[in-house]
């Protein structure tokens, strides 16, 4: 039999090992939605996490593992709600941007940290504004899941107004999300201001009884 476990004890089990995690429990549970095979929104919103699907999404926020080996047949729950989870992808992002000010060094080799959330009207408000060794401003612009075409013209717009007002430096961006879709990828070929970024997160979990 095919243990059965909830969302809460999977984020208590990840506390306990690893206490100084700075995700929130929206992104875990964001997670746990990508990872499950029957979610109907997870190959659109998360395709990368849905590409290692192992989980089966029960109702309540309960899971339990796929059993491949076993034959078990994988049907769709129909009663699952295909809604976007905004709560939870919004609470993502703001963990990646806590995250990466602390680690910018790990996004990238030499830049350091300058702002975040910096007001840039009329176009809206960075995430992350850095500078790298050569003395170029970095925006760097987050989305949980899947970038698309829009996120790559809101990081140009960011990229021009901010190299309006500073033209004495060079200005680039850099665009991190979990994937990104065929338009996003390949308007960004022309745009050599602007690099993108995969983010990578993995769950595993082991059997204690």
């Amino acid at each position: 039999m095919v243990r059965v476990f909830s969302a809460d004890e999977v984020i208590r089990w990840i506390r306990d090992k690893y206490p100084d995690c700075p995700f929130s429990d929206s992104s875990f549970i964001m997670h746990l939605w990508g990872l499950s095979k029957n979610h109907p929104s997870a190959p659109r919103m998360w395709p990368n996490l849905y590409r290692r699907a192992f989980l089966l999404k029960l109702r309540g926020n309960s899971f339990k593992l796929l059993k491949y080996a076993d034959g078990e047949e994988v049907v769709e729950d129909k009663a699952l709600e295909d809604v976007e989870p905004p709560q939870a992808t919004f609470s993502m992002e703001q963990d990646m941007e806590r995250w990466l000010i602390k680690n910018l060094e790990q996004l990238e080799s030499g830049l350091k940290f300058i702002d975040n959330q910096y007001n840039l009207p009329p176009v809206g408000r960075i995430d992350i504004l850095a500078e790298d060794s050569e003395g170029q401003l970095v925006v760097v612009e987050l989305k949980a899941g899947i970038a698309t075409e829009q996120a790559v013209g809101q990081l140009a717009a960011y990229i021009a107004k901010l190299q309006e007002q500073e033209p004495q430096k060079k200005v680039r961006g850099i665009l991190v999300a979990e994937d990104f879709d065929e338009k996003a990828y390949h308007a960004t070929k022309l745009i050599p201001k602007i690099k993108l970024k995969r983010y990578k997160i993995t769950f595993q979990f082991e059997d204690l009884k």
